[in-house]
Formats: C-alpha cells, sequence, structure tokens
C-alpha cells in the first residue's frame, strides 16, 4: 500500500542551470532561503511557512489523504490530479451518466456533486517533538494532547530523516468537498498508466473540487446550507507565461523517499520484493481487466480500483527494471566500499557502514514511529484454528492491498509453511534473511528451516532469541501489517512478544464451547502484565450451514463470553470482532498450500468466507492505534 507522508516539500529548481534538488520542512525552510533568493526567489521565508499570517501552506491541501490540492479562488475552488479525483468521479458515474469517459463540469453551484468520506486537510502548525518522544513520551499521548489543546484539529507524529527526527503536526480537516469538474479520461487520464510513470507526460492530469464550510467559515459536515469555504490564501495564475531560467519550486505532501538505503536492501527490492507485488497484481488486473470487459456497468465500478492497482505495478516493473539497468546494486556496493576504504584513517566515519547494517539488523518494529500495525494471535488452547485464522487474515490484508508480513511465532506447532504451500528455505543475501514470499504474503518461520518432521525442544532464553532474530535478521522492508501466529496458551512467547514488540495488539481467537472459551480469556488477561492492548475476540467454528440452516455443532455463545469477560477484567471494551463459520474447504483448501480466502489466481474471493475476512482485516484496521 501507497505510504504518503504528510508533510509538505520543496525541490528548487533553476532551470537554466543544473537542479538543486532535494526535499526540505517548511518550517525549517528559513535555512534554506538565503539560496533560494539567490537563484531567483523573490518572497520570504515567513511567506511560505508561518503561523502568524497567511502563507503559501494555507493554500496548499492534503486531498484525501494521499494527493496534494491547491486553492485556486477565494471560494475555496480547489486543483488536484485526475486520478486523485478519480475515485469521485466514478463514484458518480453510472452506464447513463459516464463522466469517467465523458468528463463532468457542474454550470452551477447547485450542481456540484458532493462525496462521502472524501476530506481535505490544512497544515495548521508543526513542531519538532524529538525530545518528548526520546524522554519516554508515546506517539498517541503527543496526539492525545495535541488534539485537546487545540479543538476541532487532527493531529499526527511522523517520523523524518530515517527515525532521526519526530515532527508533530497539526491539521484542520473539512469534509464536506464537492466534484466541480473534471475532463473526459481521454484527456485526464491519456497515456494511461504507462504514460503515468514516464516523462514527458502529455496529458491534461486535472480535476477541480469545492471546499465547503459553515457559514462562520469552520470545517462542517455536509449540508446544503453550508457555503464555499474563504481560504486565508490562494494561488493565482499569471498570464505573463514562463521565461526560460525562471525560478520553480514545487509545495506539496510527496511520498517517502528510499535514497539512502543500503545495497543490500536494494538488491531486496529488485530480485525479490518487486516481483513478487508485480506478480499478484498482475493476476488481480487480469481478472478485473477480464469483468470490465464483460459488462460497461462493471467497467465504471472497477475503474478506480483497477487505476489504483496498475499505477503501483507499472511502478514496480518500472523500479525493477531501472535498477537492473542502471546497476544500482553494484554501484552502491561499489560506494560503500569506496567509503569505507576513504574512512580507514577518520576514526569518526570508520565504522558507519558497518554500523548502519548493523543497525539494520536491530529490530525495526520496536523503533520510534514505526507505521506497521502489528497483530499478535492468540489461542488459550490448541486446536482452535488459530493458525488458519492467521493465515486467512494475512491473505487477506495482501488481497486487499497491503504490505502483509507474518511470522509464524508458534516455535513447536508451526504450520504457516504448510498452510501457504511453501516448501523452500529464506534467501541469505549478505548477512540478512529474505523472507519467503507466498501469495502475497512475506513470510518466516522455524519450520522453513528444521522441517515439517523435526521436532523443536526450545525454552526460555533460546525461545525468546527466536523471536529477536526473526525480527532482526529478516529484511522485511516496511510492511503495512505484521502478523504472529503465536503459540497457544500464556507462555514464554507470549512475554516475548510484549518484550520485543511493545506496540503488538492482541486478538483471542476462541470456539464456542465454555472448555475453550474459558481457556482463551487466559490468553487475553496476558495483557494484565504485558503492554499489549487486546483488540477482540474471533469466534472460529462458530456454525455449520447446512441447506440454510446454521447447526451449532460446538454449542453457541463462547466468543461473546470471552469478549464480555475480557471487557470487564481489562477495563475497556474487547468486542466480538467476527464468527467464522465451520467450513471444510478451510481446512481442505489451507493443507492444499493455499488460504481459503483466496482464488487459484490469489485474487480475494467475493463470497461468504471472503466477506467475513475483509470485514475482520477492515474493522482491525480502523480501530486507532
Amino acid at each position: 500500500m501507497k505510504r504518503t507522508l504528510l508533510t509538505l516539500f520543496c525541490t528548487l529548481l533553476a532551470l537554466a542551470a543544473s537542479a538543486d534538488e532535494g526535499m526540505w520542512l517548511p518550517s525549517l525552510i528559513s535555512q534554506r532561503i538565503d539560496d533560494m533568493r539567490a537563484k531567483g526567489f523573490r518572497l520570504t521565508a515567513e511567506d511560505i511557512y508561518s503561523i502568524n499570517k497567511a502563507s503559501m501552506k494555507d493554500a496548499v491541501v492534503l486531498f484525501n489523504g494521499g494527493c496534494t490540492g491547491e486553492l485556486i479562488s477565494s471560494e475555496g475552488m480547489l486543483l488536484t490530479n485526475h486520478h486523485c479525483g478519480y475515485d469521485a468521479i466514478q463514484a458518480h458515474s453510472s452506464v447513463e451518466h459516464d463522466y469517467l469517459t465523458n468528463g463532468f463540469w457542474a454550470m452551477s453551484r447547485r450542481e456540484e456533486l458532493p462525496n462521502k468520506e472524501l476530506n481535505v486537510r490544512f497544515l495548521v502548525r508543526m513542531e519538532e517533538v524529538t525530545d518528548r518522544i526520546a524522554a519516554g513520551e508515546t506517539k498517541a499521548e503527543i496526539i492525545r494532547r495535541a488534539e485537546a489543546e487545540s479543538k476541532g484539529y487532527k493531529a499526527s507524529v511522523e517520523q523524518m530523516y530515517y527515525g532521526n527526527q519526530q515532527f508533530l503536526f497539526i491539521y484542520e480537516q473539512f469534509d464536506d468537498v464537492r466534484l466541480v469538474g473534471a475532463p473526459p479520461s481521454s484527456i485526464g487520464k491519456f497515456g494511461g498508466d504507462t504514460d503515468n510513470w514516464i516523462w514527458p507526460r502529455h496529458t491534461g492530469d486535472f480535476s477541480l473540487f469545492r471546499i465547503y464550510a459553515g457559514k462562520d467559515n469552520k470545517p462542517a459536515a455536509y449540508s446544503p446550507e453550508n457555503v464555499p469555504y474563504r481560504p486565508k490564501r490562494h494561488f493565482t495564475i499569471s498570464t505573463a507565461g514562463v521565461e526560460e531560467g525562471d525560478f520553480t519550486m514545487i509545495y506539496g505532501f510527496p511520498g517517502n523517499t528510499q535514497e539512502y538505503i543500503l545495497s543490500d536492501a536494494v538488491a531486496y527490492i529488485a530480485e525479490r520484493s518487486d516481483p513478487a507485488k508485480i506478480a499478484i497484481r498482475t493476476g488481480r488486473l487480469d481478472i478485473i481487466s477480464a469483468a470490465q470487459e464483460s459488462d460497461p456497468a462493471l467497467r465504471i465500478h472497477y475503474a478506480a480500483k483497477h487505476a489504483s492497482i496498475a499505477n503501483a505495478w507499472k511502478k514496480w516493473q518500472g523500479e525493477a527494471l531501472g535498477i537492473g539497468r542502471r546497476g544500482t546494486v553494484a554501484s552502491k556496493r561499489a560506494y560503500e566500499q569506496e567509503f569505507a576504504a576513504w574512512a580507514q584513517d577518520k576514526p569518526e566515519y570508520r565504522s558507519v557502514v558497518a554500523d548502519l547494517k548493523a543497525e539494520r539488523k536491530q529490530n525495526p518494529f520496536s523503533k520510534p514511529g514505526v507505521k506497521t500495525r502489528i497483530f499478535a494471535i492468540a489461542s488459550g488452547k490448541g486446536g482452535v484454528g488459530k493458525s488458519s485464522v492467521t493465515a486467512n487474515l494475512a491473505a487477506t490484508f495482501a488481497a486487499l492491498g497491503f504490505d502483509t508480513a507474518a511470522i509464524d511465532a508458534d516455535i513447536y506447532g508451526f504450520s504457516l509453511p504448510r498452510l501457504f504451500g511453501v516448501h523452500t528455505q529464506p534467501t541469505n543475501l549478505n548477512g540478512m534473511l529474505m523472507p519467503v514470499t507466498a501469495w502475497g504474503v512475506k513470510l518466516i518461520s522455524i519450520g522453513m528451516f528444521a522441517g515439517a518432521d523435526r521436532a523443536i525442544l526450545w525454552r526460555g532464553p533460546r525461545l525468546q532469541r527466536s523471536l529477536e532474530q526473526f525480527l532482526s535478521d529478516v529484511w522485511w522492508g516496511e510492511p503495512d501489517v505484521l502478523l504472529l501466529d503465536l503459540a497457544p496458551g500464556t507462555g514464554d512467547m507470549a512475554i516475548s512478544v510484549a518484550q520485543a514488540l511493545p506496540n503488538a495488539e492482541l486478538v483471542v481467537v476462541t470456539t464456542p464451547q465454555p472448555s475453550a472459551s474459558d481457556i482463551a480469556v487466559r490468553s487475553g488477561l496476558v495483557a494484565l502484565q504485558v503492554p499489549m492492548k487486546v483488540r477482540g475476540v474471533v469466534e472460529n467454528m462458530s456454525y455449520y450451514e447446512h441447506k440454510g440452516e446454521k447447526l451449532r455443532i460446538f454449542g453457541e455463545g463462547g466468543g461473546a463470553r470471552v469478549s464480555e469477560q475480557l471487557t470487564h477484567s481489562l477495563g475497556y471494551e474487547v468486542p466480538l470482532l467476527a464468527q467464522l463459520p465451520l467450513e471444510p474447504e478451510l481446512r481442505e483448501t489451507g493443507e492444499a498450500g493455499r488460504p481459503a480466502v483466496l482464488t487459484k489466481e490469489g485474487a480475494l474471493r467475493s463470497d461468504g468466507i471472503g466477506e467475513t475476512f475483509k470485514n475482520l482485516a477492515e474493522s482491525l484496521m480502523r480501530l486507532p492505534q
């Protein structure tokens, strides 16, 4: 899944000379302003970013969580990319009114179209909180305090400069954003995703929206009574045109950068990560394209989904191709060797590369600012389907577009390799293990090394070290979701997880009968001893559907009992997240090496089991961290 840093950036270009490239935080732009003015910039640092007066930051918005938009009128009109508005255009399209194909233009304010769940955010202010986090204050605490002090504002804490600095961002969010105009896709999407990552690009890539507010000019839920927002600042378009050598600046919300990653990481991206992601997306695109070609309504319905998948699919192809053509891995390694040779007689630099490689081997999920959601799947006893739930949930996350990883932390009863059809060992690349990717999920398990017929007799410290190695010696990248299949009960591994992953969130799996649910409560009560929050309960084998009737073979109410008891004991709500049916296919397909929620092509099933796990995955991601 694409990550977008909620930060503003500037790229400075002197067109007649060489480019002065890079990203700078707007609050720190005063450090660059002299250089900018020397290249032709005529404004001040405060004209770019100020908390005391209107500045350029007040004319730039984070559009729908992942794009940049610019205010271009005093009445809330904003300009963004065509592909950024694509979801909204599609939502209003039908076979009878195909705005994707034909475009859309509102001829009056009354014709502007509201959009459910579409929002824009204005940056109000930002401040560094590195020292606060180093002193022990958590990201969640900083956000809660900021939102309490700034009524009505949203807050986030983001890591910058590879985690060396942390910044608090305060936003004002507007939820009434209406579609004003969009060109036909033949203009706005000209060249499709083939041209999207290629320059020069000849396309009218724009769409127009308008922000609406309450009569007090403050954010308000959609209402016909709302009025166009009056921005503090908006951009105007010069009719004078541009000249060779004119100063150019880009101001917006970029994606993250991997400019300084090590050669080993580049090799992993080109050789393992990108090929796996390309393969799974190719299958998804083929399925969607076939459906679109079969029905005009389906063509419209899946247009935005297809465009989103194809966008990343094309990017990964170009990335892997570019790394290979440019010899990037070899040049990175040569650079590292040159640096090491240069630093031999300089003690302060001599160990930099070695230290960076050692840092790479540290547990990446315990560092400040990590965005990975970590769900530890637990049960009170074996035989309740915990591993099956983990495998199908991981496959669901991957099919939904999340970068997903899974660790088989059930050292004694490992089963994820079998459930995913994995029969190979991880690759050792310069001292780092590359996880095996299956069905879009990056996997590691002791079973990949020990073999399915070999017993494991580890306990205590050795058991803990196995988890530490899985976290630090495996190149995970930056997954959106990490799942851990814990051993049943409340033994050493549960404690090890809590120590190594203090931000882990516990999900308890049980079955309906009292004998299982009573024991399952104990696995949740481990949260009283360790800093893990129990996010909810999943009741497996809830019923067997036969001729339209739900047969409660194992009784009923176990999941609800666990939910109620944990809620009472822990002092916060522990909801019953899902009740999964008893389906022989879950076992049969899983034992054949494919999670049951997936089709043979790797797409998420659209029937009951697929929808059930989709709802479970989405409900977990909606829970606040």
